[in-house]
């Protein structure tokens, strides 16, 4: 990953970068410490470390990183025991028609932790379907 150029979106703040392939365009948007938003659907992350809750949205310690020439954005949260990363991309799944977005986290600390999802929509959502630790809304 290289950190975003002062110019990018991620490095101002309070920006979006929005994240699709050259077939469908954009799908969806990325924001300030990991929060996805899928049309009336936002998704975000919290990690539980040995202190405490920590938003990524709201935390201080964030770092936001676009990787160049990808549609991949990189979130860091700085926890006790040291980071917890989340990434976001778009990709194509065989089975599936369109883009599909994927949002991971990873403990990039040496204690175990804890990661919540928080779904909130307006709109109806048909299921969460998860399946060898991953999960498909």
């Amino acid at each position: 990953m290289t950190a975003p150029s002062p110019s990018s979106p991620l490095a101002r703040g309070s920006a979006t970068v929005r994240l699709g392939d050259l077939d469908a365009g954009p799908v969806a948007t990325a924001s300030r410490g990991g929060v996805v938003t899928i049309g009336r659907t936002r998704v975000t992350w919290w990690v539980g470390a040995e202190d405490r809750w920590h938003v990524p949205s709201d935390d201080a310690s964030t770092r936001d990183q676009l990787d160049e020439g990808t549609p991949v954005v990189e979130t860091r949260v700085r926890i006790p025991s040291g980071d917890a990363v989340g990434r976001v991309a778009v990709t194509r799944v065989e089975g599936v028609v369109g883009p599909s977005i994927v949002i991971e986290v990873e403990n990039a600390s040496p204690l175990p932790v804890a990661f919540a999802w928080i779904v909130e929509s307006s709109a109806p959502l048909h299921g969460l379907v998860g399946e060898g630790g991953h999960a498909e809304v």
